[in-house]
């Protein structure tokens, strides 16, 4: 799958919805300086979406408050401020993106950490899915966080539901729920509530994406939008795919829908984010201020000069790899 050259005439027709979906986001600015990826970028592509369909829905497939460099110094608040601002404005609720949990949104996983998650979420303006987590009583709590979601686009209803692995198991969680048991619980539901096009969001291993599109014709969900791996893969089981982005956004992943033949064959793209697409420069401003200011409160905390962090300690003859979405997966020149 390759990169798209989005037309520009306008998709007006009700039955019509663009699906962006992201996961594994650490870097609000992107890697390699800020040339590839970054939350600007997809603001972008969303905002040129939004100019050519009238129903545009983003999702996010997990893995952003924690860890990075940012969220050291501030527990993920940098991350929420730009992630609100994905729709063009930084103080109002976007009803058209969804996320859901990553094993390391909870990384802070003591119960003391109740009140920062329920801030971080109550902060959000987006929607949190958490279809199969279980909290304790004195777990976490808000009103951004809901099991499902049933939207309505013209006639048509497209209802959404989330799976997360549970290789992370913070205090505050009880259980998880299997994606067997979720699907079980969730398909059938939002199928039975009138939806015509169901959505997983899911966090989990790609053999588990797999297996769930396996599972009994009334289990499956129509498509999987994933994150977990940090590279961008496409799959297909019973006619039916699993879908996810490069981490960092350093792609993006996007289909259209024609949501009155939902069992159409779909014709997903990863969109690369990097020269081919122009940061948005409202979000780019934003980004900018919040990475200045955290580099600022982190070189007063260790008393070095205010932009301590672009001090440069050489130069390599060789260009080093070293980026995480590589190094993790195999070694490089650097290792």
């Amino acid at each position: 799958m390759a990169g798209c050259q989005h037309a520009t005439k306008k998709i007006s027709q009700d039955n019509q919805l663009t699906l962006i979906a992201i996961n594994d986001v650490y870097r609000i600015a992107g890697i390699n300086q800020g040339k590839t990826g970054g939350l600007a970028r997809v603001r972008a592509l969303r905002k040129q979406s939004e100019t050519e369909s009238d129903h545009v829905l983003l999702l996010h497939a997990g893995d952003f408050l924690h860890p990075s460099f940012n969220s050291k110094q501030d527990n993920g608040v940098a991350m929420i401020q730009a992630m609100n601002f994905l729709d063009g404005t930084a103080d109002e609720f976007d009803a058209d993106m969804l996320v859901t949990f990553g094993n390391h949104e909870f990384d802070k996983g003591d119960l003391k950490h109740v009140p920062l998650m329920n801030d971080l979420l109550n902060r959000s303006e987006f929607t949190w899915l958490d279809s199969n987590i279980k909290w304790t009583a004195d777990g976490v709590q808000s009103n951004h966080l809901k099991p499902y979601i049933l939207k309505q686009y013209g006639p048509y209803q497209v209802g959404v539901f989330s799976v997360t692995t549970d290789m992370a198991h913070p205090e505050y969680i009880d259980t998880f729920d299997s994606y067997r048991q979720t699907a079980a619980r969730y398909v059938p539901m939002l199928r039975r509530a009138g939806a015509d096009f169901v959505i997983a969001l899911t966090h989990q291993t790609m053999p588990d994406d797999l297996a769930m599109l396996a599972l009994p014709e009334s289990y499956r969900p129509d498509i999987i939008f994933g994150g977990h791996e940090h590279f961008a893969q496409a799959e297909t089981v019973n006619n039916r795919w699993v879908l996810k982005a490069d981490a960092d956004a350093a792609s993006a992943v996007v289909v259209q829908v024609d949501l009155s033949q939902p069992k159409a064959a779909l014709l997903p793209q990863v969109v690369p984010l990097a020269d081919n697409i122009e940061p948005d420069t409202d979000t780019l401003a934003l980004v900018k201020s919040l990475n200045e200011n955290i580099e600022q409160q982190y070189c007063a905390k260790h008393q070095a000069e205010s932009r301590c962090l672009q001090q440069v300690l050489g130069i390599t003859q060789t260009e080093l790899v070293a980026e995480e979405t590589t190094i993790r997966r195999f070694e490089t020149n650097l290792g």
